[in-house]
């Protein structure tokens, strides 16, 4: 869980708790008391992190309903009552992969280092870096092969896919990249 301060603007976000109470007694329908009132409003809800200010946070709406209702118009929330309980955008859809939220596979992998149950560990981290990848490539991803073949032909141009691969790359130690502060790059075959 993470304060509404550790994003900035475009981050893919979600409400994963309720907000921090705004009412601190209330009498129920039949007379009971309530101790306090958290607003659950967003929870589950996919939106894009715009900014903060005047004491407000500014965000996109992304599901077609909100956005046919509203248009274009800008979601602000209290930032007093809304500082808390957010994370990171997962979608769901990756579960049906097997893949796990990085954040809770990170969570996994402390308890098991400081259990010193490494062999756990290890798993952990071999699965957090297999999520990652398969997170990583997508249908823009280009192939080891065919940067190497850029590479010997003096190529390279950086896309989407490119860039994605290069960092894997360079992560494996099979190509060094030198950059420039004019935005460009030499890429070049590490020698084994």
């Amino acid at each position: 869980m993470k304060t509404i301060h550790a994003f900035t603007k475009g981050d893919e976000i979600i409400r994963i708790e309720p907000s921090k109470p705004y009412s601190s007694t209330q009498i129920g329908l039949f007379g009971e008391e309530t101790i306090e009132t958290r607003d659950r409003s967003y929870m589950g809800e996919k939106l894009i992190f715009v900014g903060m200010a005047n004491g407000q946070i500014y965000l996109k709406r992304t599901d077609k309903l909100s956005i046919e209702l509203f248009g274009d118009k800008l979601l602000s929330l209290s930032l007093d009552v809304f500082n808390d309980g957010w994370d990171y955008w997962f979608d769901p859809e990756n579960l049906l992969q097997g893949l796990e939220p990085k954040e809770s596979l990170i969570h996994k992998l402390e308890n098991a280092v400081q259990n010193e149950d490494y062999e756990l560990a290890i798993k952990l981290r071999d699965e957090l870096e297999k999520n990652m990848n398969n997170l990583n490539n997508s249908p823009e991803q280009t192939s080891f092969e065919e940067i190497f073949d850029l590479i010997n032909r003096g190529k390279i141009i950086f896309e989407k896919g490119y860039l994605n691969t290069l960092g894997q790359m360079q992560r494996k130690g099979l190509i060094e990249v030198e950059l420039f502060q004019d935005g460009t790059a030499n890429v070049s075959k590490k020698l084994i």
